[in-house]
C-alpha cells in the first residue's frame, strides 16, 4: 500500500514538472517574438527618412539659386550703368529743354571756362534760357557758338568771375539783366546781328571800361548800362534808335 502511494506521488510531481517546463518554454517563444517587431519598425523608420530628406534637399536648393542668381543680376546692372553714363563730356554739363540751353548740372556749376557747343546730344542750341548761368562765381570765361539766337533774362546774372564775353551775330536779343552784376567784366563787344538789348542786361558792371554796339541794334532797354561807372570808351550806333535808355 505505501509502495502505491509513493508512486502516485512521484507520478504526480513529474506531470507537475512537465507542465511547469511547458509553461516557461511558451514564455520564451513569446518573448522571442515581441522582440522581433520593434526591430522591422526601426528599420523601416530608418531607411524611409534618409530617403526622402535627402532627395527634398538636394533638388530644391540647387535649381533655385543657381537660376535666380545667372538670370537677374546681370540683366538689372547692365541696364542702371546703360542709363546712367552720360554719351559725352558736353552733356555732363548742361541740361537741354527742347533747343534751348536750360540748365546746369552740378558738375557744370564748378567749372570755371566754360564752352557751349553747338548740338549737344545731336539737337541744335539755339538759346540760353533764363537764369543758366546765374550765380556762377567762379566762371571767367564762356564761349557762345553762332547757332544762338537769344540769350535769355538773368542768363549770366552776378557772374562775378566773368572778365569778358564775345556775342556772335548770330544773337538777335539779350534779355533783361543778361549779364548784370558782372563786376568782374572789363569789355563787351556785341557784332552787326544784334538788334535788341534788355533792361539793366549790363547794369551793376563796375569794372566796364569799353562797349561797342553795332548798328543792327534798334532798340535799348532801360537803365542797361546802369552803374558801368568805369566806362571810358563807348561806340553807339550809327543809325537810329527806336528806344533808347530813360537813364
Amino acid at each position: 500500500m505505501k509502495k502505491s502511494i509513493f508512486r502516485l506521488t512521484t507520478i504526480l510531481l513529474l506531470c507537475a514538472l512537465c507542465a511547469l517546463l511547458l509553461a516557461f518554454s511558451g514564455c520564451e517563444d513569446e518573448s522571442t517574438s515581441d522582440s522581433r517587431i520593434p526591430s522591422t519598425s526601426d528599420t523601416s523608420g530608418t531607411t524611409k527618412k534618409p530617403s526622402n530628406s535627402g532627395s527634398s534637399n538636394t533638388a530644391d536648393k540647387p535649381s533655385n539659386s543657381g537660376s535666380s542668381d545667372t538670370t537677374d543680376k546681370p540683366s538689372n546692372s547692365g541696364s542702371s550703368n546703360t542709363t546712367e553714363k552720360p554719351s559725352n563730356e558736353e552733356s555732363s554739363f548742361f541740361i537741354m529743354t527742347g533747343q534751348t540751353l536750360s540748365g546746369l548740372t552740378d558738375a557744370g556749376k564748378k567749372q570755371t571756362s566754360i564752352v557751349i557747343p553747338s548740338k549737344i546730344d545731336g539737337v541744335t542750341v539755339t538759346a540760353i534760357g533764363r537764369s543758366v548761368f546765374q550765380y556762377c562765381y567762379y566762371l571767367t570765361s564762356v564761349s557762345i557758338p553762332s547757332s544762338v539766337t537769344s540769350i535769355g533774362n538773368y542768363a549770366f546774372f552776378h557772374c562775378e568771375s566773368l572778365k569778358s564775353i564775345a556775342v556772335p551775330s548770330s544773337v538777335k536779343t539779350i534779355g533783361e539783366d543778361a549779364f548784370s552784376f558782372c563786376s568782374a567784366m572789363t569789355s563787351i563787344t556785341l557784332v552787326n546781328g544784334v538788334t535788341g538789348i534788355g533792361e539793366r542786361a549790363f547794369s551793376g558792371c563796375s569794372s566796364l571800361k569799353s562797349v561797342t554796339i553795332p548798328d543792327s541794334v534798334t532798340n535799348i532797354g532801360g537803365s542797361a548800362f546802369y552803374g558801368c561807372t568805369a566806362i571810358k570808351q563807348a561806340t553807339m550806333p550809327t543809325i537810329a534808335i527806336s528806344s533808347v535808355p530813360k537813364d
